[in-house]
């Protein structure tokens, strides 16, 4: 049995329908699948093996390549499971906060405290280096980058022209703290704030705000857009064997 304690990071995989999971406050990382009520470790990342003071991680993401990309408190890391490999991006990165794959291959990383980077398949990383204390991201498929931010604040980055604009009083945020952005199929924007959710069109700038307590067709828009990790069901008495 592994206690686990509890898990507050978890994203799929598309490794024998498995799923990548991350304890609070751990440099570790697990991959679990399972077979009735069993749920079995089938592979186990610890960074602190791999470099010394590496922080909790804080983000993963497995891209297209099946390799599992962390982020920690202080560096961005990839590891390939079907290689057992694993590369240090950057150990000075920044505080990372969320991860996201383009169309193109590339890796965007957000951070709280050093801007933006652009990253390759080989690691190599360009910086861009805003002073906002960014707390999500997402892409739409025009390729522009929209990031959410602690402070309340929504931005859209262009890679192609390097231009950075300001959208938090198009929405009207008055200081929400942005904690999730999602794109949909229409190319919307879905703001998750500390205080409500806001769908926003970015082709005619129009937006509205939808309260948890509604109970309107749009709002359910948005939960068919959260990832439902079926072979994780909270609702069941699971064992974990390792």
């Amino acid at each position: 049995k592994l206690p686990l304690g509890s898990v507050k990071i978890m994203s799929d995989s598309s490794l024998d329908g498995s799923v990548w999971i991350v304890p609070v406050s751990s440099s570790q990382v697990y991959r679990l699948s399972h077979k009735g009520l069993n749920m079995k470790v089938i592979d186990k990342i610890d960074l602190s093996k791999w470099k010394a003071s590496v922080g909790s991680v804080r983000r993963i993401k497995e891209d297209s390549q099946n390799q599992l990309w962390l982020g920690t408190e202080n560096g961005l890391y990839c590891y390939h499971p079907q290689t057992n490999t694993f590369r240090i991006i950057s150990d000075t990165i920044g505080f990372v906060t969320d991860i996201f794959e383009a169309s193109n291959d590339k890796i965007w990383v957000c951070t709280s405290n050093k801007g933006i980077y652009q990253v390759d398949m080989e690691g190599d990383y360009i910086n861009y280096p805003f002073d906002y204390l960014f707390s999500s991201m997402s892409m739409t498929t025009d390729g522009v980058l929209w990031l959410g931010s602690d402070e309340g604040g929504l931005y859209a980055f262009d890679p192609r022209s390097e231009k950075f604009s300001d959208y938090s009083r198009t929405i009207g945020l008055n200081g929400d703290q942005i904690n999730k952005l999602i794109v949909d199929e229409y190319n919307h924007l879905w703001i998750d704030t500390n205080q409500r959710i806001i769908e926003f069109n970015p082709r005619n700038l129009s937006f509205r705000s939808h309260l948890t307590v509604d109970n309107g067709k749009m709002l359910w828009r948005l939960i068919t857009l959260l990832p439902a990790v079926i072979s994780l069901s909270l609702m069941r008495p699971y064992r974990v064997l390792y």
